[in-house]
């Protein structure tokens, strides 16, 4: 049968860090005791492989209301999920034990195991996920992409938009493990985000990603996130992630466009990350990429990278570049702390003390 666990939260926000020195956001059982924007509003819809109200995630989305939260128990639940309604949250209780998973070596609406807005429906908002494992196990070159989550409409003609919020999940696909779509605007917080190449892809989109780990491991060097916008509309923020790959050379950002907006700040990429760190395509002319704050033993930026002085960026939140050494510095020194503040009020501290990454409330 299923039982109830609830955690208090001081901050509302849904998502619990596993193997980090981090501080409040919790979410389980049924949420009464949270505060702040992310409280639940309406009712507690509960999946299980025994016990629950259902026992298919789909099943418990579709019955859903606005407001409703479906808390998903443990199990490997082998099925796509599709969402084409407003305000409501998927949240596993345990995110290595509530895995929704398939193997998908089709195109279009079947590339994805997750799929958010496909259907153009109407504008979706308020929906979040968190605590969940979302796998797309087809084998790379099984279909166009094996996609683990989509958010939006897959052409680029879609005419509704589509906002998610997920918070402490992990994804793995191997070519497009996560695809933001036109007119969509997606917040990562706390993910691992694991594939072969592209793993996120960015098109025509808004993408926050904070505190996330990228793990890319291609047949040979390659990029983890890929960005276009030929419009100029849309902005892109990765802040205080960190980036891993296992060939020399791979990159942690590429642009693919003249016009993408671009803030890439406080991250930290492995020795494996070198003159492609962020790069740009053959002929492409941006001058909006903007960096500062990072950390890469081998690093290299493309000569179209624009730094970011030490201090706050006004980017419609609240950004905070560290002042620890510049760039492609070989290391961190000094007893020094920086701050990196994201539009959820967060802030991540590095004490070079201790060598140690913090993450939550100071």
């Amino acid at each position: 049968g299923v039982t109830t666990t609830t955690i208090n939260s001081a901050d509302g926000v849904y998502g619990v860090h596993t193997n980090k020195d981090v501080y409040g956001r919790a979410f389980y059982g049924d949420g009464s005791n949270l505060t702040g924007v992310e409280k639940p509003k309406g009712n507690t819809i509960t999946v299980a492989k025994s016990g629950g109200q259902f026992t298919s995630i789909q099943d418990a989305v579709t019955s859903a209301s606005a407001g409703d939260v479906v808390l998903v128990y443990p199990g490997t639940y082998a099925e796509q999920v599709s969402v084409e309604k407003s305000d409501i949250s998927i949240v596993g209780v345990d995110r290595e034990k509530c895995i929704i998973s398939r193997a998908s070596s089709g195109v279009g609406g079947d590339l994805m195991t997750v799929k958010i807005g496909l259907n153009d429906s109407a504008d979706l908002s308020g929906i979040v996920l968190s605590n969940l494992t979302i796998k797309n196990t087809a084998a790379w070159g099984a279909g166009t992409a094996q996609e683990a989550l989509s958010v939006g409409v897959t052409s680029g003609s879609g005419t509704h938009t589509t906002e998610v919020k997920i918070y402490n999940c992990a994804f793995y696909g191997y070519q497009d493990t996560i695809f933001a779509y036109p007119k969509s605007t997606l917040t990562l917080q706390g993910c691992l985000i694991d594939g072969g190449f592209d793993i996120l892809s960015i098109w025509k989109a808004n993408v926050y990603a904070y505190d996330c780990d990228f793990y890319q491991h291609h047949t040979r060097a390659a990029g983890s996130i890929y960005l276009t916008d030929s419009t100029g509309t849309y902005k892109t923020v990765i802040d205080g992630c960190r980036f891993y790959a296992i060939h020399a050379d791979s990159g942690a950002l590429h642009i693919q466009d003249n016009t993408p907006l671009c803030y890439f700040t406080n991250n930290y990429m492995d020795a494996n990350h070198g003159s492609r760190a962020v790069y740009h395509e053959d002929g492409v002319s941006n001058p909006t990429t903007f960096i500062g704050g990072n950390y890469g033993l081998n690093a290299v930026y493309s000569s179209q990278c624009k730094p970011l002085k030490t201090g706050t960026t006004d980017i419609g939140g609240d950004l905070r570049v560290n002042g620890i050494g510049v760039d492609g510095n070989s290391g961190f020194s000094g007893d020094v702390v920086f701050y990196s503040k994201s539009a959820f009020e967060d802030t991540i501290k590095y004490d070079a003390k201790d060598g140690k990454l913090y993450f939550g409330y100071y």
